[in-house]
């Protein structure tokens, strides 16, 4: 009896399935429900409507809780169980990992894939430092910069890239300087080992103003973490925001007072408060870090994750952790992508970032160091998913970084510019949503992106570099 419910209920399902596809098929309704049977014409165009809004709901259920697969070994602790978020975790030996590719992505290489690129790099790509000479100083029109100490903090987003992932931002009045590297080498010793860089920064540290409110660290490599960088900065920066880990090596390596360090792990915020309008005088006193309450003056910088890695030295591997930055005004909201890979699991980082925290007024992606695929996919992105990731984050504009300055992979200095363009025209970006712009360019967030100019910044004096 049971089976025989469970044919005509089937059979009345299929024909309203028919129905909705415009076929009327006549087949008697179910015996067990007299009560449709009699009031079929009354309250059939009901029956139709929720028929549609449960496959609809069905449909956007489906799409919003879609399974990700993890192939590789994870750990309910390491996910939020109420929004799905990776959390800040560890392995059985303390280092901290990708809760979604915790294996493939802690930067370990074996020597068959390490011995297969350099052989590529060597007989293929040749030397790749000869490739971009092209783009140094002394034969293009790179622009070198010095900033105006007198000049007051923009209170709109506003960024100057300055080479490599080193960006100058001002949003509310706050001066924030991303991942220093000033230096020529990427290396723990500037005068013998480690990647040269072609393209030198548009500025020194003492050209910067005298006051840096905020400095963000994404992680410890060396291309984004320079010892002697951070030494220079030390009596400008009045706040530094970095990942677990990174304090302690600010404060051996650097001689960086503790109290003007603030570490974070990944989904932690912290609010700065101005309690003066007046910045230029660099007085401490005029600062004050708070845990709560809002002003038009206050920002809130969050530490979010990222995929990436982290090492100095072969023995501490994944010791210090790695990140994303979200800096936000009661206005304008910035992110600093720092350096990420994109997940090949499919697991929806960005779009939970965006989600969480956006949509971005600004974001600063990278978009280097990503040939060849098999060896880097891992760590940096494709500018084609640099795309995936503005649209996922809900960017309303982005800049291009992480490239032009350093040959750390097979690719010339001078294509990635020219595969993001490609690749935002693919994905129907406007031409002017996800740009990159020539260092020492810079943009602000309130106008579009195709008004972007050297010369329009209102807290620096340009002039032209006079030597090579």
């Amino acid at each position: 009896r049971l089976q025989t419910r469970l044919r005509t209920s089937r059979s009345w399902a299929r024909e309203k399935l028919d129905e909705h596809r415009g076929r009327r098929l006549i087949r008697p309704m179910p015996p067990h429900r007299p009560a449709l049977a009699a009031s079929r014409g009354a309250s059939n165009d009901f029956l139709h409507q929720g028929y549609l809004w449960y496959r609809q709901s069905r449909s956007m259920i489906r799409r919003k809780l879609k399974p990700v697969v993890l192939k590789e070994y994870s750990k309910r602790s390491w996910f939020d169980p109420e929004t799905g978020r990776p959390l800040t975790s560890r392995d059985a030996a303390g280092r901290f990992v990708n809760p979604w590719n915790s294996e493939s992505t802690n930067g370990m290489h074996n020597l068959i894939d390490l011995a297969k690129w350099r052989w590529q790099r060597m007989l293929l790509h040749g030397s790749n430092r000869e490739v971009p000479r092209k783009l140094h100083p002394s034969k293009t029109n790179h622009t070198s910069i010095r900033f105006d100490p007198d000049a007051t903090p923009s209170q709109e987003l506003q960024l100057t890239w300055l080479g490599h992932s080193t960006c100058w931002v001002e949003l509310a009045g706050y001066r924030i300087l991303t991942d220093p590297m000033f230096s020529m080498r990427a290396a723990p010793v500037q005068w013998t080992t480690g990647v040269l860089r072609v393209v030198p920064p548009v500025c020194r540290v003492r050209d910067l103003p005298n006051v840096v409110d905020v400095c963000l660290i994404s992680h410890d490599h060396y291309d984004h973490l320079d010892r002697l960088s951070c030494i220079a900065l030390r009596p400008k920066v009045k706040t530094w925001c970095v990942p677990l880990g990174i304090k302690d090596w600010l404060i051996q390596n650097c001689g960086i007072a503790p109290e003007k360090i603030i570490e974070l792990k990944w989904w932690e915020s912290q609010q700065l408060t101005m309690k003066k309008a007046s910045q230029s005088t660099g007085d401490a006193s005029s600062w004050m870090k708070s845990l709560g309450g809002t002003s038009t003056s206050s920002l809130t910088v969050t530490c979010t994750p990222t995929q990436h890695w982290s090492t100095r030295w072969p023995w501490d591997r994944n010791k210090r952790l790695w990140c994303s930055w979200v800096v936000a005004s009661p206005q304008q909201t910035f992110y600093f992508g720092g350096d990420t890979g994109y997940p090949a699991s499919g697991f929806p980082l960005f779009r939970q970032i965006g989600d969480a925290l956006g949509p971005f007024d600004l974001a600063a992606l990278p978009i280097g160091a990503y040939a060849p695929r098999f060896f880097m996919k891992d760590s940096h992105v494709h500018p084609s998913e640099a795309v995936k990731i503005h649209q996922e984050l809900q960017s309303k504009q982005s800049i291009a970084i992480h490239h032009g300055s350093f040959p750390l992979s097979d690719e010339p200095l001078d294509e990635p510019p020219k595969v993001l363009k490609q690749a935002a025209a693919d994905a129907g970006l406007k031409s002017d949503e996800f740009v990159s712009m020539p260092m020492g360019g810079t943009i602000q967030a309130t106008m579009p992106p195709s008004s972007m100019t050297e010369l329009t910044h209102p807290s620096t004096k340009w002039r032209r570099s006079v030597t090579g």
